[in-house]
């Protein structure tokens, strides 16, 4: 009886070593347990200022797997058609903040603006790994069908339309 209890107890001992060392196949594989930690969505103001041609609207944040993105909508509230117009993205805020100027050149898309219609527009952004992020969004730039502008033009985007 005591070498049948000795027997059982080596093999069980024998067993458990083998299992400890992960011999045997996928004894000690853990499954992945790693979990993507979302990102919060970013805080978007729009700056619309008095006598833009051009006003923001309805701005979003959309996940997208080739990285973040933002929508917004741009509406002529003008007299005149808009030729181009240049949006001025900051990320951030002080002195850690990234200021961008993004170029809309409606003659690449044969579609100009008219007096009251709407585009929905989109642009990207760096966003810190688990970081809440603020992005302002402003009419930085606008021509008209007619040759003439409104706007800082703070992004040189009458330098580039000009060619």
């Amino acid at each position: 009886m005591f070498k049948l209890r000795f027997g059982t107890l080596l093999v069980f001992s024998w067993l458990l070593v083998l299992f400890v060392q992960g011999v045997g196949e996928g004894v000690l594989e853990r499954p992945n347990l790693s979990v993507p930690v979302p990102q919060p969505s970013p805080t978007i103001i729009v700056e619309n200022r008095p006598q833009s041609p051009l006003v923001i609207s309805a701005p979003r944040y959309i996940s997208n797997p080739q990285g973040p993105e933002i929508a917004f909508n741009v509406t002529n509230v003008f007299t005149k058609e808009i030729r181009a117009f240049a949006i001025k993205q900051v990320v951030g805020k002080g002195v850690s903040s990234q200021s961008s100027v993004y170029l809309f050149n409606l003659d690449l898309s044969l579609s100009e603006l008219p007096p009251n219609y709407s585009k929905t527009h989109y642009s990207t952004f760096e966003q810190p790994s688990g970081r809440e992020v603020l992005i302002s969004l402003a009419v930085d730039y606008v021509q008209f069908s007619d040759g003439t502008n409104w706007g800082d033009d703070s992004g040189k985007s009458s330098d580039t339309l000009s060619g």
